[in-house]
């Protein structure tokens, strides 16, 4: 056991024979823990005669008791002095001898010492202390193992559990003596199980009867323990159930008071209450009426007033607070619920406090309070006394409990004391205080969806408001009723409706409420038009919860964008029948992209109800353009340089069914491309598919608004135009463009539009080149391959190299490539003289040629042909009025078509694009059936068709041109660099000898001598070399250099000569080239069948002190 004792109360008596002889087990205090004798004698002789026959009686009756400490004191008031130490010592001794005492039992004071007299004191209370908690342990452990065994003796004839409680809380008033109150609950609560479990194994046979017949049982405070002799009555068997567990739990109540746990005690006895208050259910019969009504309303306001008092004089932090206000929340709680009973008894109540029916004439009502005449709690037959009291103590408990609840946050419990006090107010005919009530209480229940309980108070709100004649609130309050419509019978549902419209005739004024709080409603899909300039439809479908038709007007649903690009779809009038109605609403100007839904509405004449839409799933409309719609296209300005990139965009705005009077372009990207507008500029308008050159038209930029007008044309025109640009993030090939056209058709019409385009301005293509030189022409090679994923289609290949003929070798001009595919290009250059009439491209630098590559890409050549396809087949059948909604199909199948097939196959068939015409069998049933076979012909037509890429080169499409820039200078001086080795099959080991041959192949230019050096690699795992392998040379015009070496071969089989680079150390020299002929070149080194040694003096290693040697 380890505990700490901060302070012990101690009661000093004198010695009584008659006191050690008392039974302590009928007594709640304990037998003297410590005896202690003091002597305060000098006088030997006085000792002998007198004291030492009483210390002898003291000591006979002290050890006879059991677990009882002793100590004799011996104090000495005299001087320090040597003779009179002496007597003294003697008295001591004497006692010691005479009754063999050990330093234990016998303790010496030195009233006149060096010692201070407060630590003398001290160590006189320590040995206190100690002998105390001797004496304490001492008595635990006796009682321990007394209880130990009794228990043990549980089912023996003779047990007897009134006993074994007494003895069991000897040891709980031990540990209560020494203010270990914890240990002292522990053992009550285990007496309280122990009880427990001995009715169930043995019954109340100990017990007098159940009890609870005599007067104040139901009302007085049963923490006071004095009004009844509880613990004799228990040790004679006289003890009643009622009586025992009133006891029991009044002493666990009194250690939680002092354990400072207001909020355990009212916690237990929530609990306890609870459970006995069963107990008297079963007992009913032999106690008076509402005898356990009136009981537990005593119990739980005694408990509350007495936590409150503890509460309030100690400190808790907030958590402990906040359970002590819950659990006496609950206990309020508790005690109002028994003025609900007993309110009901005396007719102060209904039998149902919660129905909502409202009699405003049957107000005398008799009430009988003769019932209560046994109840002797004074207070609470005072306050049945009459309705005006009952409801003055009814409301007071209620806010009572309603405020512990606000201090721990325990809202719902808040919400149904409110929502008892309204009924009450109902009840009673105070209408505008039940209405000020029930509002709040309604909105909160439904917050919570708890519309059970809602419709409940909404009904009582109803008749309130109605009585008040509150009009508009009884219109809210008749909606929300509606709107719980599984909650009310069919017969109050038709009620409330005609309510809600006979309300409704008489507003004059409009009224506005959210549209869920009546109808529900579901947003369908949007429905693209087929034929062009018919807008589009959305479908809603509303359900009316009447039993009758209802008429809407001017129902308008909007739909927003990210760019916040707007959509009103509406309708003027629509009649809702009873359940489902699907109702279409139209959009006349559409403006494609992808929107949310934000906001739906509709008016009942005044009524006009509105819906924020705050869809979870996010869900997106597209609106995708039409040919009523302008199309754009936008494209990198032609030609395009390799690893120079274009800055200037070319845009292609197709104007489709609309003729244009006026209008705007904004044009923004969301990657990081900047447009840099020029002050004017300058628009190509042509024919759509039509070779006629157009005409120009030159406007300036709004650089007020930020954006570039629109000049005027006609349908079915191409509006071209180039605007230079700035990509700010290097990094991105692909930019996405938005482009917001607002425009006035020459018919009056004002359109909004919005497309979306992505911009490729990397090039697909990835170069490198090789220059070589021959005694009379230049070989060029050049290499590229394509890095994208979609096959490229070549339509031309030409090298433009001014100054040279061209001869090409096997150069195929029209191919496709794909993705990684080398392409090889090989072209002989001979150098001519330039002709003033031959035509030299612009910004060709000195010794510049330049490589010109037409291409497109194979998904463009896919689109092209279906396009044109569809568009002839719908001339022939009369049906272009449906163009924009096949090529609305058509764009959303491209997909499905595999370039890469079609260029490694040369043919594919269009069979794919069947697997989305499902979403086009959809669309379509709405047209007759005519049109519907006439449509489905031109699908199936295109779906069945098969192209080749050998028959499908399409001149219309945008080409693309590709320029690579080779720099090739024309030598001056051409010399030819040549090693040779002058043996045939060289044997390993041996010395072949090496001659460098520098002559010259051209010197056209005025400097008669230069310098240059040569410089062998040698790789020294295949070859050994004496003589210079790096040197400085000059040669003259028509001058020939030779330089010779000793070569020695370390590997057998096909070893490379050792490469020679020549080059020049003249500065300011002219462009020099050399022919390296002896590059590449191999010998054939062969075996030697017998070893030597061979000596070697090679001048690449430092000279050694000895020859090195190397056996081969």
């Amino acid at each position: 056991m380890n505990r700490v004792i901060k302070s012990l109360e101690i009661e000093w008596r004198p010695f009584s024979e008659e006191w050690q002889n008392k039974n302590v087990y009928t007594q709640l205090q304990q037998a003297p823990f410590l005896n202690l004798y003091f002597l305060n004698c000098s006088d030997l002789e006085q000792y002998k005669n007198t004291i030492k026959d009483k210390l002898k009686y003291w000591l006979n009756i002290i050890e006879s008791k059991k677990n009882q400490e002793w100590m004799i004191i011996c104090i000495s008031g005299e001087s320090n002095t040597k003779s009179i130490l002496g007597i003294r010592s003697s008295i001591y001794d004497k006692i010691k001898s005479d009754f063999n005492l050990s330093k234990e039992r016998l303790m010496l004071v030195k009233l006149y010492s060096e010692v201070k007299e407060s630590d003398m004191w001290n160590s006189v209370v320590n040995k206190i202390k100690e002998k105390l908690l001797s004496c304490f342990f001492q008595q635990v452990l006796t009682l321990q193992e007394d209880i130990k065994r009794l228990d043990s003796q549980r089912l023996l004839p003779g047990w007897n559990y009134c006993s074994f409680f007494i003895l069991k809380e000897q040891l709980a008033l031990l540990y209560d003596t020494f203010n270990l109150y914890q240990d002292a609950l522990v053992q009550y609560d285990e007496l309280e199980a122990s009880f427990y479990q001995t009715l169930i194994e043995q019954g109340a046979a100990w017990f007098k009867s159940f009890g609870g017949t005599e007067e104040g049982d139901d009302s007085l405070d049963f923490l006071n323990l004095k009004r009844k002799p509880f613990r004799e009555m228990i040790i004679k068997n006289t003890t009643t159930i009622y009586d025992f567990r009133m006891y029991l739990f009044a002493r666990q109540c009194q250690l939680l008071f002092r354990l400072d746990r207001p909020a355990e005690l009212c916690q237990r006895a929530k609990l306890f209450i609870s459970s006995f208050s069963m107990t008297l259910t079963d007992y009913k019969a032999a106690l008076f009426p509402f005898f356990r009504e009136s009981w537990i309303y005593t119990t739980c306001m005694n408990i509350v007033s007495r936590c409150e008092e503890l509460a309030s004089i100690s400190w808790h932090n907030n958590q402990t607070l906040m359970e002590f206000e819950g659990a006496s929340g609950e206990l309020l709680h508790l005690a109002r619920s028994q003025l609900d009973i007993l309110g009901r008894a005396c007719n102060y109540l209904p039998d149902n406090l919660d129905k909502p029916t409202y009699d405003p004439e049957n107000k005398e009502k008799t009430y009988n309070i003769e019932i209560f005449d046994k109840i002797t709690n004074q207070h609470l037959k005072n306050l049945l006394s009459s309705v005006e009291s009952f409801d003055e103590i009814y409301n007071l408990i209620t806010s009572r409990a309603i405020h512990c609840f606000e201090s721990c946050k325990r809202q719902r419990s808040i919400w149904l004391l409110k929502s008892d006090i309204a009924k009450l107010h109902f009840y009673r005919g105070r209408l505008k205080e039940a209405s000020e009530g029930l509002l709040p209480l309604c909105n909160l229940y439904a917050q919570e969806n708890w519309h059970s309980i809602e419709t409940n108070l909404l009904q009582m709100l109803a008749i309130c408001q109605k009585q008040l004649n509150q009009n508009i609130p009884y219109l809210e309050t008749c909606i929300s009723l509606l709107s719980n419509r599984s909650y009310i019978d069919d017969e109050t549902f038709e009620k409330y409706t005609d309510e809600m419209i006979e309300i409704l005739d008489k507003f004059d004024e409009e009224y506005e409420r959210d549209i869920t709080s009546i109808f529900k409603y579901e947003l369908k899909s949007l429905v693209h038009q087929l034929r062009n300039d018919s807008g589009i439809l959305f479908e809603i479908c509303i359900i009316n919860p009447f039993k009758k038709n209802i008429t809407i007007n001017n129902v308008i649903l909007e739909l927003l964008s990210k760019e916040n690009n707007k959509l009103i779809f509406n309708c003027e009038e629509a009649t809702l029948e009873p359940g489902r109605n699907t109702i279409q609403l139209k959009c006349e100007h559409p403006i494609s992209g992808k929107y949310n839904a934000t906001s739906l509405q509709f008016s009942i004449r005044k009524f006009i109800l509105k819906s924020v839409i705050h869809e979870k799933s996010n869900k997106f409309y597209t609106v995708k353009e039409t040919s009523s719609t302008l199309q754009v296209k936008a494209s990198c300005v032609q030609p395009i340089e390799y690893e120079k990139p274009s800055n200037k965009l070319k845009l292609f705005i197709y104007s489709k069914s609309n003729s244009i009077a006026t209008g705007s372009l904004n044009i923004t990207s969301i990657t990081g491309m900047s447009l840099k507008y020029p002050e004017q500029i300058a628009y190509k308008i042509t024919k759509e598919d039509s070779d006629e050159p157009g005409k120009i038209v030159t406007l300036p930029y709004d650089s007020d608004n930020e954006s570039i007008p629109l000049p005027e044309c006609d349908e079915n025109e191409v509006i071209t135009f180039e605007v230079p640009y700035v990509s700010e993030k290097l990094n991105i090939s692909v930019h996405r463009m938005t482009f917001g056209f607002d425009y006035i058709m020459k018919n009056g019409v004002h359109r909004f539009h919005s497309l979306f385009e992505k911009v490729k301005i990397s090039t697909p293509f990835i170069y490198n080149n090789n220059v070589t030189y021959s005694h009379d022409s230049t070989i060029l090679q050049i290499n590229f391959f394509s890095k994208d994923q979609i096959p490229i289609r070549i339509r031309n290949i030409e090298l433009i190299a001014p100054g040279y003929d061209v001869e090409e070798f096997l150069i195929e001009k029209k191919q496709i490539i794909f993705q990684n595919q080398d392409v090889s290009l090989v072209y002989c250059l001979r150098s001519k003289e330039i002709n003033e009439s031959e035509f030299i491209p612009d910004k060709l630098e000195k010794d510049e040629i330049s490589l010109h590559i037409d291409y497109y890409y194979l998904n463009e050549e896919i689109e092209a042909y279906i396009n044109e396809n569809v568009s002839s087949k719908l001339k022939q059948l009369n049906l272009s009025e449906f163009s924009g909604f096949l090529n609305k199909f058509l764009n959303s199948s491209y997909e499905l078509i595999d370039p890469v097939k079609y260029g490694m196959y040369g043919k594919i068939r269009l069979d794919n694009l069947s697997e989305n015409y499902h979403n086009v069998e959809s669309i379509i049933e709405s047209e007759e059936s005519t049109m519907k076979e006439k449509i489905n012909e031109v699908v199936d037509e295109v779906c069945n068709v098969e192209i080749s890429t050998s028959e499908n080169e399409n001149d219309r499409i945008p080409i693309k041109t590709m320029i690579y820039k080779v720099k090739v200078p024309k030598a001056d001086i051409l010399l030819e660099a040549d090693l040779e080795m002058n043996q045939g099959n060289p044997i390993i080991g041996m010395i072949c000898k090496g001659k460098l041959k520098i002559k010259q192949v051209k010197w056209e230019s005025d400097v008669e001598e230069l310098k240059f050096y040569y410089d062998i690699a040698i790789r020294f795992d295949n070859w050994m070399v004496s003589g210079h392998k790096k040197r400085v040379f000059s040669l003259k015009k028509q001058e020939e250099k030779e330089f010779t070496f000793d070569f020695i071969p370390l590997k057998t089989g096909m070893l490379l000569i050792p490469t020679v680079e020549v080059n020049c150390l003249t500065s300011e020299s002219p462009t020099i080239r050399v022919i390296h002929t002896s590059d590449a070149k191999q010998i054939s080194v062969i075996p030697k069948t017998q070893s030597s040694t061979i000596y070697v003096n090679n001048s690449v290693f430092d000279a050694p002190e000895k020859n090195r040697r190397s056996l081969i």
